[in-house]
């Protein structure tokens, strides 16, 4: 497991942590104090915990005024959806490897569903590795 990884699951192995991430799911952008208040926890509590889900790139914040409202970072939480699926899964185990490969000549065998799903599930595939070369690239 490499340190993003592991840097992550720590950030994320946190209940509080989670919670927030839902409620920016449900609202949009939303403050600290508005997330101390959801939650029952004070405000200082939520900040550190904001400062440390945007530490590890899955909020965004931009001060308006006095307000900071902070919001997901979507593209960071499709990454992150990804690198846990990488970690938590075998690869011989997922639906799409469990699928025999499709060649030109066999397609007529397939559903639709299933034709489908293999074709979203590549797309993923190519998603993720793309974002890494691009993370790597600027890295260079």
């Amino acid at each position: 497991m490499n340190a993003q990884a592991a840097e992550l699951f720590k950030a994320l192995g946190v209940e509080t942590r989670l919670k927030i991430l839902e409620l920016m799911k449900q609202k949009g952008s939303i403050g600290a104090k508005e997330i101390a208040g959801e939650l029952g926890i004070t405000v200082a509590a939520a900040s550190q915990h904001l400062k440390i889900l945007k530490h590890i790139g899955l909020v965004t914040s931009k001060r308006e005024g006095y307000w900071i409202p902070y919001s997901l970072d979507k593209e960071a939480l499709e990454h992150c959806s990804m690198m846990m699926n990488s970690v938590c899964s075998c690869p011989h185990h997922t639906p799409f490897h469990q699928r025999k490969e499709i060649h030109e000549n066999d397609s007529q065998d397939r559903s639709i569903e299933e034709l489908e799903m293999q074709r979203d599930a590549l797309e993923k595939k190519l998603l993720h590795v793309n974002r890494l070369l691009e993370r790597m690239k600027l890295d260079t």
